[in-house]
């Protein structure tokens, strides 16, 4: 008959490990008001509140940075752009590694591309301005 032996003290480099606290948001929650929609500040407060929810209940995401590619063939007033950036606020805000890059826009209206450039320029100044393309050809496929 086989005895189970008894497991002696762990070595000492087993004993420690990192503590991550995953589900402990780091972005201070700010109450949204009415001012908030004035002022341009709503975007950024609201995804603030859902990233600090998610946070609560699934944990902080653990993977490399990542950048994600967003093109818009319909972009109308740039609001694809603007919410982009409120998300990556929220997120670098508590350290969770995801960039946004809008490599071209899409705009028959050449006031409205006018308005979508300048968006762009107001939100990442010093970044280039995306490809503003005045309309798709069908390529027939």
């Amino acid at each position: 008959m086989l005895k189970r032996q008894q497991a002696g003290p762990a070595p000492e480099e087993s004993r420690s490990r990192t503590l991550q606290r995953r589900h402990t948001p780091t972005l201070s929650l700010e109450e949204i008001t009415a001012a908030d929609f004035h002022d341009g500040s709503f975007l950024r407060k609201f995804f603030a509140i859902c990233v600090h929810t998610a946070i609560k209940a699934v944990g902080r995401p653990t993977f490399a940075p990542q950048t994600h590619n967003v093109g818009s063939v319909c972009t109308g007033s740039a609001q694809d752009a603007m919410v982009l950036d409120a998300v990556e606020y929220a997120f670098e805000a508590d350290n969770i590694p995801v960039d946004f890059n809008v490599p071209f826009t899409c705009e028959m209206v050449s006031e409205k591309g006018k308005w979508i450039s300048k968006v762009h320029q107001a939100l990442k100044s010093g970044c280039p301005v995306p490809c503003n393309f005045d309309a798709l050809q069908d390529p027939k496929y």
